[in-house]
């Protein structure tokens, strides 16, 4: 299978949302009252902000349905040695009618018989293997937050709910996340003393606790480069 290092990826339309779960459903999953507009704001920054880690996490540019065209090297007989060849697309899921065209070599537009499309994990395979450059044009991924399945779902409530747990506990202990606000900008981070590890042992715990469990929700939708 080819690597990142042979891969270049253009997007040709970017997606509007990139949150994970609604804010009517995060505000939900929070106890929060839909009539309590206070902090929707911060409510959706912090979505936001969170999925895009966890797009991190599992080694993707993000979770969004996005349009793109992506151009793969080395993906013959050398990366796969049954004389096939197969890549994953970074915007997955992927409906095989989604993909406008398959070059390979580049300039030369294959027949759609000439290759699979396992449209969960956006794997496309060539039986009879690829000759040079293989340049794809499609859109994949979620049309958010709609699409996006409740295990991402609930890994993006949970972090969510984490920030405003430290958040709570720096109020009372002086210690946590911290965000400084300036106009339209926001800064967050941690206070030196939870980076040195001067957090409470049941903190700590809780905070393991929730890393491996949203470890887990994330397993299945993880992309591994082999």
């Amino acid at each position: 299978m080819a690597g990142p290092e042979h891969l270049m990826v253009n997007v040709l339309e970017a997606a509007d949302d990139v949150g994970l779960i609604s804010l009517e459903d995060c505000k939900i999953l929070l106890g929060i009252p839909a009539s309590d507009t206070t902090n929707d704001a911060q409510l959706q920054m912090l979505i936001d902000q969170n999925s895009m880690v966890l797009a991190e996490m599992a080694n993707r540019d993000t979770w969004a349905k996005e349009k793109v065209i992506e151009t793969w090297e080395c993906v013959g007989p050398v990366c796969c040695p049954d004389g096939s060849a197969r890549i994953w697309l970074t915007r997955a899921p992927v409906k095989k009618s989604d993909i406008e065209s398959v070059e390979s070599p580049a300039g030369t537009v294959l027949d759609p018989a000439a290759y699979d499309v396992e449209e969960r994990t956006g794997q496309i395979k060539f039986p009879r293997g690829a000759s040079g450059q293989i340049v794809i044009t499609y859109t994949g991924g979620y049309e958010l937050p709609d699409e996006a399945p409740l295990p991402l779902q609930q890994a993006a409530g949970m972090l969510v709910r984490s920030f405003r747990t430290e958040a709570a506990r720096e109020a009372t202990v002086g210690s946590g996340v911290r965000m400084y606000a300036h106009k339209d900008s926001r800064i967050m981070y941690h206070s030196p003393k939870d980076l040195n590890g001067g957090g409470s042992s049941s903190s700590g715990v809780t905070a393991s606790a929730s890393e491996t469990a949203i470890k887990n929700l994330l397993s299945k939708y993880t992309r591994y480069w082999i």
